[in-house]
């Protein structure tokens, strides 16, 4: 059984702004909102006589599937789980997972445990925690954009193992599983009233990325990919690319994937070539875009019409990088243009 020698107490997100919230007063009610995860073999409550009730409140972002839950009653599932892997985070109560002769019991605010498809047995003590599922093919897409087949072929045989334990350590180290943790609460603080998180923002894919990184390390470090020549080729195919995109949100694993590089190769690259890195450079185009569209906009333009247009979600956030770069407001040059004779 995994185990830490010491837990620390670590909040959960509770995501209150979920779209998704289900209050189930009955077991059979329970489990076939749960069939198409679990799908259950058998299933019972721990105290015999007992009346279940479990709160849950759901988000999805692309890939990934968010859940907070809350059970006021203790039950046992037996289930065979195919096509999910599943990290769950336990705030309070007992959380045992049984699988291939293995158990692991995540202590309260300890860690995350990963469970990859398999058959084995699920029991939930009275508390609650975050489920948090997504597919093999999501993270292993994921490794092949960060770094290539190598990585690809690496995380596939992480994820043929039933059961593993991360621990958040010490509060004073940085740890991958307390990163994750704070991504997690990014999205709860980010949930809108209507439940939805700003798709532009691609944290689906932040989160996917810290995955493969919590379950290959060792890609932090490596450089697996293809060789100069192909990368050179891979590095001039992705400018044409993210030229015919600035208007549109792009990730770094879009970028990773289109040019063939890992990420600390595309770093490299781009630095080599423009002095910066990719993300900076694309955002160094679209204020080359906005100022172009600044100085021969129409009279009924206005600066947050030309943001949106140049890939800018705040208006804010453009006129502080324009001025920046320009010395200037993009509403000056708006309006001077507008204010001449032959506009």
């Amino acid at each position: 059984m995994d185990r830490v020698s010491k837990a620390f107490t670590v909040a959960l997100p509770e995501l209150r702004n979920a779209a998704i919230q289900h209050d189930f007063r009955r077991l059979e009610d329970y489990t076939c909102w749960t069939q198409p995860l679990f799908q259950q073999v058998d299933h019972d409550l721990l105290e015999t006589g007992a009346r279940f009730h479990s709160f849950h409140r759901s988000v999805s972002l692309g890939a990934i599937n968010l859940t907070r839950s809350h059970y006021s009653s203790g039950l046992r599932l037996s289930s065979t789980m195919e096509g999910h892997v599943l990290f769950t985070f336990n705030s309070s109560g007992t959380v045992i997972f049984q699988a291939d002769k293995q158990e692991s019991a995540p202590p309260p605010g300890g860690g995350v445990l990963m469970v990859t498809p398999t058959q084995g047995h699920y029991i939930r003590g009275k508390g609650g925690g975050i489920l948090l599922t997504t597919t093999p093919a999501a993270l292993v897409q994921t490794a092949q954009a960060m770094q290539g087949p190598l990585a690809a072929k690496r995380l596939r045989q992480r994820l043929q193992e039933p059961l593993t334990f991360f621990a958040y350590g010490s509060p004073r180290e940085p740890s991958l599983p307390r990163s994750l943790l704070q991504s997690l609460h990014l999205v709860d603080s980010l949930l809108s009233p209507q439940g939805t998180v700003p798709a532009p923002l691609r944290l689906d894919d932040l989160i996917c990325r810290q995955l493969v990184l919590m379950l290959c390390p060792e890609l932090t470090a490596d450089e697996l990919g293809a060789g100069p020549a192909s990368l050179s080729a891979g590095f001039d195919l992705l400018l044409e690319w993210l030229n015919s995109r600035l208007t549109e949100p792009v990730s770094l694993s879009e970028m990773e994937a289109r040019s063939g590089y890992s990420r600390r190769a595309l770093q490299r690259a781009s630095q080599q070539r423009f002095g910066c890195g990719p993300l900076q450079w694309l955002r160094r185009r679209r204020l080359e875009l906005a100022l172009e569209q600044l100085s021969r906009a129409d009279v009924g333009d206005s600066v947050a019409a030309i943001a949106r247009r140049c890939g800018y979600l705040s208006p804010a956030n453009f006129s502080r990088d324009f001025s920046r770069v320009y010395g200037r407001r993009p509403s000056e040059i708006l309006v001077a243009n507008q204010q001449r004779p032959d506009s």
